[in-house]
């Protein structure tokens, strides 16, 4: 087919940091928690052994109330691709 739509979760544990250094005081902190990622994307075929693809995927990281990072709330991402792809048959 020339179209090819594609489903994907991902799931894991993903690890966060933050630093900050103002006035001579390096503040840092990290945590690490249950990451799942769902998303979605199609490929279309362009030319011969070539396609490209787009796709786009939600990023959600539970860290609990006690987060160093997140200041006790849960992380949201969202991240798109776009590229080309090569087709080997």
């Amino acid at each position: 087919p020339n179209v090819t739509p594609y489903v994907q979760v991902l799931a894991g544990v993903a690890n966060l940091r933050s630093s900050i250094k103002a006035s001579g005081v390096d503040i840092s902190g990290s945590d690490t928690g249950f990451m799942v990622q769902p998303g979605g994307g199609v490929s279309v075929m362009a030319g011969d052994g070539w396609a490209v693809f787009g796709s786009v995927d939600y990023r959600r990281v539970f860290l609990g109330d006690d987060s160093e990072v997140g200041g006790g709330e849960d992380e949201n991402e969202f991240r798109g691709l776009f590229g080309i792809r090569m087709v080997l048959e």
